[in-house]
């Protein structure tokens, strides 16, 4: 029986084609074969149809306005202290499409995980591929750090997301613990299926998950709570990922192909938040 494939999976909301272009032909110019799929809202036919012309498929979704999405986070603050089953109704109608995203992953993993070895969670507007990030044996869970250095505490956004989400004493809790990213998840399908599982279990208990951010919040939270035993955390660009946001960019090493590497000169094959340091992402001949 043949190896089975991998995926990438991610949500775009809103976006051209020159905002997701170098994502899908920068991971394809790696030499993955796999499926890209995106769900996506916000997009016309034209655009869809452009997409698809790319080697990717393309789902759509329902995303509510802002007005009707409006009525939906005042009842699930209504319904904060009433059984989950009851949070469960108006769960798909209140989240940001951040973290809709992982409630769509779950619902089409439970379908088709049965066909792929591995898949990526990805951002896609921040996100460039330089190395196939399947090249090497995956296991269980990869999540990844932001820069090293920097944790829940000492970054307010972090600190605000977790608070509107779960409140001070979670804060408290992961005050200490290095950062995890939520735009950049790596895994077996079946581990993922199972850490996706636990993340919806994880939103219905949240007291907001309507702001953008809140579903990095949520992601520090679950592993942090739940940990599950197939799970490795890495360090910032010691694995497939370099999250560039939170970093000095003096820190930022190239080769002499203008390629980021690690201090071992290995080609880092995942960069995401490039886009904060716009003279790198000149250098690796991006547009921002």
């Amino acid at each position: 029986m043949p190896d089975k494939p991998n995926i990438v999976l991610a949500y775009i909301h809103n976006y051209r084609w020159s905002n997701i272009s170098d994502f899908v032909t920068s991971l394809r110019r790696t030499g993955f074969a796999g499926t890209i799929h995106f769900f996506a809202s916000g997009i016309d036919g034209a655009g869809m149809d452009e997409i698809r012309a790319h080697d990717v498929t393309v789902e759509p979704v329902a995303f509510p306005t802002a007005k009707l999405r409006n009525r939906y986070v005042h009842a699930w603050r209504l319904l904060r202290f009433l059984p989950l089953n009851l949070r469960e109704k108006v769960l798909w109608k209140v989240c940001n499409f951040a973290t809709l995203r992982f409630l769509l992953y779950d619902r089409y993993l439970a379908e088709h995980g049965d066909e792929y070895a591995a898949v990526l969670f990805a951002d896609v507007r921040d996100v460039t591929f330089q190395s196939n990030p399947f090249a090497t044996p995956i296991t269980g869970i990869c999540a990844y750090q932001e820069a090293d250095g920097m944790t829940i505490a000492s970054h307010h956004s972090n600190v605000g997301w977790i608070r509107k989400a779960y409140g001070a004493a979670e804060v408290a809790r992961l005050a200490d613990e290095p950062i995890l990213c939520s735009g950049t998840i790596l895994g077996e399908t079946q581990a993922m299926m199972r850490f996706l599982t636990v993340y919806r279990q994880h939103l219905l208990r949240a007291r907001r998950i309507d702001s953008l951010g809140v579903d990095q919040g949520v992601y520090n939270s679950v592993l942090r709570a739940n940990t599950p035993p197939d799970l490795t955390i890495y360090a910032n660009g010691v694995a497939q990922v370099l999250t560039m946001g939170l970093m000095n960019p003096d820190d930022i090493r190239f080769d002499a192909e203008d390629r980021v590497v690690d201090a071992d000169g290995r080609i880092i094959p995942i960069l995401h938040q490039f886009d904060r340091h716009p003279a790198i992402a000149q250098r690796l001949g991006i547009e921002t």
